[in-house]
């Protein structure tokens, strides 16, 4: 089974919950509420639970950035919407 499979698989399974899981480059299906760390300088994502386990996975710059970007505007829109900001 390959990632474009598996991201299927999860789309008709989960439904609205699979916007959890997210595919960083073309290696990786991530869920993302165990983002950790983005560290773009040393091509490293770091997985964590804050507990109990932390996890590395190397991920190239560019997917790397783009998952950076989507948290910054995810945070945007969150804090706009928030404060009432349009």
């Amino acid at each position: 089974m390959n990632l474009a499979q598996m991201q299927s698989i999860l789309s008709d399974s989960l439904k609205e919950a699979a916007g959890t899981f997210a595919r960083i480059g073309k290696r990786h299906i991530i869920n993302l509420n165990y983002v950790y760390q983005i560290a773009l300088l040393r091509q490293k994502l770091v997985l964590s639970d804050g507990e109990n386990f932390e996890y590395q996975v190397s991920v190239s710059k560019d997917a790397l950035k783009k998952l950076r970007d989507m948290y910054v505007t995810g945070l945007s829109i969150k804090t706009a919407v928030e404060t009432g900001i349009k």
